[in-house]
């Protein structure tokens, strides 16, 4: 992958665990962040699971690949349409991880 696309992985995680409830809540994340200027919003299909989860099952059903223009001003309106997100739900945590680096963002 170039470094015009960098690809940013979410992970939707729960505090009650719901595994339906989180792949609910990636559905609509993913529609909120079609609308910006990025190429592609898909499920993750991965067999490492994040931390904090049990199952292969969540990550593909809560996770989401973006694959992003790649400028700063891009990758900005992903966390911020995130933080926002999050915000109106009052509770939740969504792992943003790009390359190596990773960022929870959580609201309680």
């Amino acid at each position: 992958m170039s470094e015009n696309q960098p690809q940013v992985s979410l992970f939707v995680n729960l505090e009650n665990g719901d595994e339906v409830r989180a792949a609910e809540d990636a559905i609509s994340l993913a529609r909120d962040l079609r609308q910006l200027d990025v190429y592609s919003v898909e499920p993750a299909s991965s067999s490492e699971p994040p931390p904090g989860t049990r199952s292969v099952d969540v990550v593909s059903g809560s996770s989401l690949i973006i694959l992003a223009a790649g400028a700063k001003i891009v990758l900005r309106s992903v966390l911020d349409t995130v933080q926002d997100w999050l915000a109106r739900r009052q509770s939740g945590t969504v792992t943003v991880k790009i390359d190596d680096d990773e960022l929870v963002i959580d609201i309680y």
